[in-house]
């Protein structure tokens, strides 16, 4: 679960892109052996690694669709239909570092957990909000503020924010092939100390993906996040955004996880869609 296996696929682009962008589990895993009833066997390679990312994107899109967002309790929100960028953001967002390099040409962003992606009422330790088919000009920038609230129960230690947006293709052959830079940072309003995306110690000017971890955040503690569309060649640029951690979302009242062995329905019901990668999605929730 938590080292790169050596025949994974590694980074970067040609042009200098990190990659891959989150991992999932691939190897040592059991699957359907075909031809029989109920038989299982030992598979690895992308075709275990894949079915978990996509059955785990699955279930971020019905998160939304079933009204889990923003209250984490089926149908108690507004159903939305989230774009891919969304979505996108979302998983990599919660992605968790394994044992490599950080932002690594083998991790990325690291290995995907649904857990630390959204909130289900009562389950999960993590507020999310989200701001989804969002546009930015050219050198426009768009304010967002999050204050952390531990006082209903949420002990969430880190505070992040990832800005994802799909790109216009680049030239053939480019070698800088970033068409529309779009930027993320974050910035404590207590201490003043800012943070740029992706372990950077400055903006990223090759990515169309950013995320900002902030550790060991404090009660009280206010972080304004700025999106700012740098150098565009278009005349504005569509984004989305996810912020996780503790801080109040409008509309949604933070239930801690519960801490009782009986659970509810609501982690059972968001699940059911991705019930032919039950196996997968088990081992993505640890």
């Amino acid at each position: 679960m938590n080292t790169v296996s050596t025949f994974s696929s590694r980074g970067p682009t040609a042009d200098g892109r990190l990659k891959p962008d989150v991992l999932a589990p691939g190897q040592i895993l059991n699957s359907a052996r075909s031809g029989t009833n109920c038989g299982l066997m030992g598979l690895q390679g992308t075709s275990m690694a894949t079915p978990a990312v996509s059955g785990s994107a699955a279930l971020v899109r019905e998160y939304f669709e079933k009204g889990y967002f923003p209250a984490g309790v089926e149908g108690e929100g507004k159903p939305i239909q989230p774009s891919g960028a969304l979505v996108k953001a979302v998983l990599m967002n919660g992605a968790q570092f394994v044992s490599a390099a950080p932002y690594g040409n083998s991790q990325g962003f690291g290995r995907i957990s649904l857990t630390k992606s959204i909130y289900i009422s009562g389950q999960t330790d993590v507020a999310l909000d989200v701001d989804d088919e969002r546009f930015i000009e050219d050198g426009e920038s768009r304010v967002y503020t999050k204050k952390v609230n531990t006082t209903n129960g949420c002990m969430n230690t880190e505070f992040r924010a990832t800005l994802v947006w799909v790109d216009p293709a680049g030239s053939a052959f480019c070698r800088n092939c970033l068409v529309n830079d779009v930027d993320l940072q974050v910035t404590n309003t207590q201490t003043g100390k800012t943070y740029f995306p992706n372990g950077r110690s400055s903006r990223d000017t090759v990515n169309n993906a950013e995320r900002v971890i902030v550790e060991n955040v404090k009660e009280g503690d206010t972080f304004e996040i700025t999106v700012t569309g740098t150098n565009l060649s278009d005349e504005r640029q569509k984004y989305a955004i996810a912020f996780t951690g503790c801080f109040e979302i409008d509309g949604a009242v933070f239930v801690p996880p519960e801490t009782s062995s009986a659970k509810g329905s609501n982690m059972m019901g968001v699940i059911s869609v991705a019930s032919t990668v039950a196996v997968a999605i088990v081992a993505l929730l640890l």
